[in-house]
């Protein structure tokens, strides 16, 4: 049985269609920072709670190709060495999202352990951001195992003959593959039905700063509202209030009201999730 490569899925239309909101769980001092810089922060995928990140996409492509093909030959190795070479220079920069709102799961793991917030994202807008700023929506797949396995039959041929199906080059599919394994991640967190936003391009150097994040200094890709004509309340449609947190509504409602942000202060309510 041939093994299947995922080929590039998630068409935004149909995400919008499907998910009207995203849903992005953070900490209170995150929210704080957006809110006083007017910015949105990707975060490095080196970075990820997902240690597999990209390099588990890239070991089980590799492990597939032994299984496959047991007797070592020069295209076999050419294929091995390229994915090895490439599969720590594919790391990208992305956001976060979930397509489930209120989960107790998500905000245990990435909202200070329930203390934080929600952010309620319109997919719309969303999607306006990445057609204007060539970045990428994607629903995270958990598995290689699909459908389509037209990237893998293009691998097999070129191990058995030295020829691709196509006019492209094996450098060419190992750097769609490499694309493909940012949208990828272990089957232990499908739960959370991520859906991501990646940015691809190298940007302007000042668009990456240093942020102090969960005690670590990290690098971010910084995205500013101001400089691309979005306000917050164009993007965040409500937010939510992690259960285990004691920051008031009513205080809550008048910060962001005291931002000028009049409509989103009267989108906060507290989570319903009965988490202890």
């Amino acid at each position: 049985m041939i093994p299947n490569i995922i080929m590039p899925l998630g068409d935004p239309d149909k995400i919008t269609e499907t998910n009207p909101y995203l849903y992005h769980y953070t900490t209170i001092p995150a929210l704080h920072n957006m809110f006083q810089t007017n910015q949105i922060w990707f975060g490095n995928t080196k970075n990820m709670n997902d240690k597999a990140e990209v390099i588990g996409f890239f070991r089980t492509l590799s492990k597939l190709i032994n299984d496959s093909f047991p007797d070592d030959t020069p295209q076999k190795q050419r294929v091995l060495d390229l994915i090895n070479h490439k599969k720590e220079l594919a790391h990208s920069f992305v956001m976060c999202f979930s397509i489930l709102e209120d989960d107790a799961a998500q905000w245990e793991r990435y909202s200070d352990n329930a203390y934080g917030v929600c952010l309620k994202f319109n997919t719309k807008t969303l999607v306006k951001i990445c057609d204007s700023n060539k970045y990428w929506m994607k629903k995270v797949v958990y598995s290689l195992k699909e459908k389509n396995n037209h990237n893998y039959n293009r691998l097999s041929c070129y191990i058995n003959t030295g020829l691709l199906l196509d006019s492209s080059s094996i450098k060419e599919l190992i750097m769609e593959l490499s694309l493909i394994s940012l949208y990828h991640k272990h089957p232990s967190f499908q739960s959370e039905q991520e859906v991501r936003i990646i940015q691809l391009a190298e940007a302007e150097r000042d668009s990456y700063q240093y942020k102090e994040i969960n005690n670590t200094i990290k690098r971010m890709f910084v995205f500013d509202l101001k400089q691309h004509g979005v306000t917050f309340e164009d993007l965040i449609d409500g937010i939510i209030i992690a259960p285990r947190s004691q920051q008031s509504v009513e205080e809550l409602k008048t910060y962001i009201d005291s931002l000028g942000f009049h409509k989103l202060s009267k989108k906060i309510r507290k989570s319903d999730c009965p988490l202890r």
